[in-house]
């Protein structure tokens, strides 16, 4: 079985397999934002950006991508990366601040958000599953950036799967209310 699987093991997974996977979450969120972020404008009105690559840490962009040999410690960073960047895209969304009166959104970005969100959902679930000791290592990194105070594993895992669950809702929410509008309701 290969990572992100439930109950997966990587025996016998070549490494470039093992790489491959778990780059994948954290390439799918930078491709997304960056496709959200060059859509600032529609009808002379901005949307709203939910998320801004440039904010993304330097440290996790660069994890994605092994620096010689690769080998399971490549394989670590890059899983650690992908969880970084997932619980960073959630925070980003979840803090958006929205806009006071009525703009034009871009709802194919906002469903590719979705999707992104679901799949790193389910990404971060594989890895409380396999080992919640990475998960919770990152969630801390980035709390302590944040200057939010969470004590033990559990909370951290806790407060990373609660701010997805949330950021999912927020976009699911604002397509829902964007595809109302546009039937007339």
């Amino acid at each position: 079985m290969t990572i992100g699987v439930s109950g997966g093991n990587d025996q016998g997974v070549p490494i470039e397999v093992q790489l491959s996977d778990a780059t994948e979450i954290g390439n799918d969120v930078l491709r997304t934002a960056k496709a959200r972020s060059s859509f600032t404008v529609h009808g002379d009105r901005p949307n709203i950006l939910f998320l801004e690559p440039e904010k993304f840490s330097e440290q996790y962009i660069t994890g994605l991508t092994p620096n010689g040999k690769i080998d399971s410690t490549s394989v670590e960073v890059a899983k650690k990366s992908s969880l970084g960047l997932a619980i960073e895209t959630s925070l980003q969304i979840v803090d958006a601040k929205p806009y006071k009166s009525v703009f034009v959104e871009d709802t194919d970005s906002l469903a590719d958000i979705s999707r992104m969100l679901s799949r790193s959902g389910k990404f971060v679930e594989a890895e409380v599953l396999r080992d919640s000791k990475l998960l919770a290592s990152v969630a801390r990194e980035i709390a302590e950036k944040r200057k939010v105070e969470i004590s033990g594993d559990k909370d951290l895992v806790g407060w990373a799967n609660e701010n997805l669950v949330n950021a999912k809702k927020r976009i699911d929410k604002k397509i829902a209310a964007i595809e109302e509008a546009d039937r007339g309701y």
